[in-house]
C-alpha cells in the first residue's frame, strides 16, 4: 500500500518541466511550428522570384547590352587578345542599341539589316572571348544565346505564313521572345483561300425561303433570311477572296475585307438547320479564329 500511495503521489505531482509557462509545451508542438513557419518563407521566396510576365524583344536586347558592357567593363586590355574581345563586346553592345531602336517599327522586315548586323557581332564575340578567363566565358554564355533568340524569334516572324505576316499590331519591342503556343489554322495564303472559296460557295447556296419547296435540299429548309441582306453577304465574301487572289505584301491588308464581310454575316437572320448550315458556321469561326488571332 506504501508503494502504491507513493506512486500516486508521486504522479500528482507537477511536472516541474512544463512549469514554466515561457518554454514551448513539447517539442514536437515546437517543431511543427518551425516547419510552418519555414514553409511560408520559402513560398513567399518563391513567388516573389517568379517572373510577372514573358520577356519581350526589347527587354532581351537591353539584357544583352547590359551583360555584354558589364564584362568588357572590368577588362584591363593589357594584351591584344584581351583587347580584341572588348572591341566585340562595345560592337555588340552597339549593335545591341541600333537595333532596339529599330524595334519600334512593326514589321521584321525592316529590320533585316540591323538583325544580321547582331547576329555577326555574336559571332565575333564567340570567336574571342576564348581569351577572356574562364569566369568571364561563363558570364558571356547566356548572354549570347539570348542574342540568338532575338534572332530567331524575328526570322520566324519574317517566314511564318509563306512570308506574307512580317507585321503585328504594334511595336516589335513589345512581342514576347518566347513564340506564341496557339498556332495559326492556316500555314499560307492557299490555305486560306481554300477555306474562303469553300464560305463563298455556301453563301451563294443559301436560299432564303420561310416555306421551303418540297424535296428541297441543302439551304432549302425554313428561315428567316432577307434576300438583300444575302446579296451583301455573298458580295462581301467575293471581295474578300478577290483580295487575297492579288499578290499580297501582307495577309493583314485583307483585315478590311474580311471584317466587312463579317458584319453583313452576323447581320443574318435564322439561317435553318441542317448540315450545310453546319458547315457554313464552322468555316466562318475558322476564319474568324484566324483573323482574331493575337499571333497576326
Amino acid at each position: 500500500m506504501s508503494i502504491l500511495s507513493d506512486t500516486v503521489q508521486l504522479s500528482s505531482k507537477p511536472d516541474t518541466l512544463n512549469s514554466n509557462p515561457h518554454l514551448p509545451l513539447s517539442r514536437p508542438s515546437c517543431y511543427k511550428f518551425n516547419m510552418k513557419r519555414f514553409l511560408k518563407v520559402l513560398l513567399f521566396a518563391l513567388l516573389v522570384s517568379a517572373p510577372s510576365s514573358a520577356e519581350t524583344l526589347g527587354e532581351a536586347l537591353q539584357s544583352v547590352e547590359r551583360g555584354s558592357e558589364a564584362v568588357a567593363s572590368r577588362q584591363q586590355a593589357d594584351t591584344w587578345g584581351v583587347q580584341t574581345a572588348v572591341d566585340d563586346l562595345r560592337r555588340l553592345v552597339a549593335q545591341s542599341q541600333r537595333l532596339s531602336a529599330a524595334l519600334s517599327s512593326p514589321d521584321a522586315r525592316d529590320v533585316k539589316e540591323l538583325e544580321d548586323g547582331l547576329v555577326s557581332a555574336v559571332r565575333g564575340v564567340r570567336t574571342s572571348m576564348v581569351m577572356l578567363s574562364e569566369a568571364d566565358q561563363a558570364e558571356l554564355g547566356p548572354v549570347l544565346d539570348k542574342a540568338d533568340l532575338v534572332n530567331q524569334r524575328l526570322t520566324d516572324m519574317r517566314l511564318r505564313f509563306g512570308g506574307k505576316a512580317n507585321t503585328i499590331s504594334g511595336d516589335l519591342s513589345g512581342l514576347s521572345l518566347e513564340p506564341s503556343e496557339s498556332e495559326l489554322p492556316y500555314s499560307n495564303i492557299q490555305e486560306l483561300l481554300i477555306d474562303v472559296r469553300w464560305t463563298r460557295d455556301l453563301v451563294s447556296a443559301l436560299m432564303p425561303a420561310r416555306f421551303p419547296q418540297p424535296g428541297g435540299i441543302g439551304f432549302n429548309q425554313p428561315n428567316n433570311l432577307d434576300p438583300l441582306q444575302v446579296r451583301r453577304v455573298e458580295l462581301a465574301i467575293w471581295n474578300l477572296e478577290r483580295t487575297l487572289s492579288t499578290n499580297l505584301d501582307d495577309v493583314r491588308q485583307s483585315v478590311p475585307a474580311w471584317e466587312r464581310f463579317k458584319r453583313e454575316y452576323d447581320r443574318l437572320n435564322y439561317m435553318g438547320a441542317g448540315r450545310q448550315v453546319r458547315m457554313l458556321e464552322q468555316r466562318v469561326e475558322r476564319l474568324e479564329r484566324f483573323y482574331s488571332d493575337p499571333a497576326l
